[in-house]
């Protein structure tokens, strides 16, 4: 992996276990764009950190998630279904997995969503550009462009990683932004 610009990063023990591999198994189909590890498991994994909390993003209605990860005999608990967020939870791990969405309408910190199949409309409502990488069970790194200005052109000039408020949070939020070390900047790449 060439420092400048990661594409990807060698598959981890936590994307080749059996359980990371048979929820993306169920949620994958001939004619979908898949599903992809998102959020601090993807930090973890470029940060070379434990993995412990994974979290997955797929552009299927959770409807069809839950359909499909219980006829592939994984547990699915709706712990946040108004918002697109199923767990489902296998013989040694637990899996968030949210449908893409975008925002419709947001009092600044809570949002109106809808599901969408689109990556950059989802990637669009992320904060900081960490939370917009995405990767493949096969350790694809995607960036998707996600502002005016290319998210990854900005990182590559930033001492840190850039936090690019979506447009929910332009409203004042009645809690504080989390920050994250500067130890977190990261070249991407974009893919679709």
């Amino acid at each position: 992996m060439s420092p400048e610009k990661p594409t990807a990063i060698r598959p981890q023990g936590w994307m080749r276990e059996k359980s990371s591999r048979a929820v993306l198994a169920a949620l994958a189909g001939p004619k979908d764009s898949g599903a992809r590890f998102v959020g601090g498991a993807v930090r973890d994994a470029i940060l070379k950190r434990p993995v412990t909390d994974i979290d997955i993003a797929t552009p299927l209605h959770p409807n069809e998630v839950t359909r499909r990860l219980e006829a592939a005999g994984i547990k699915v608990v709706p712990t946040g279904i108004d918002h697109g967020t199923v767990t489902a939870i296998t013989a040694t791990r637990a899996f968030e997995i949210t449908t893409l969405r975008r925002d419709v309408a947001t009092d600044g910190r809570h949002a109106k969503v809808d599901f969408t199949e689109d990556w950059a409309a989802d990637a669009k409502r992320r904060d900081f550009t960490m939370n917009a990488l995405f990767l493949d069970g096969g350790g694809t790194l995607c960036l998707l462009y996600t502002s005016r200005r290319s998210k990854a052109q900005a990182d590559r000039a930033a001492p840190a990683p850039r936090c690019d408020p979506p447009a929910r949070d332009a409203a004042p939020a009645p809690r504080p932004r989390p920050a994250l070390p500067p130890a977190c900047l990261l070249y991407t790449s974009r893919c679709v």
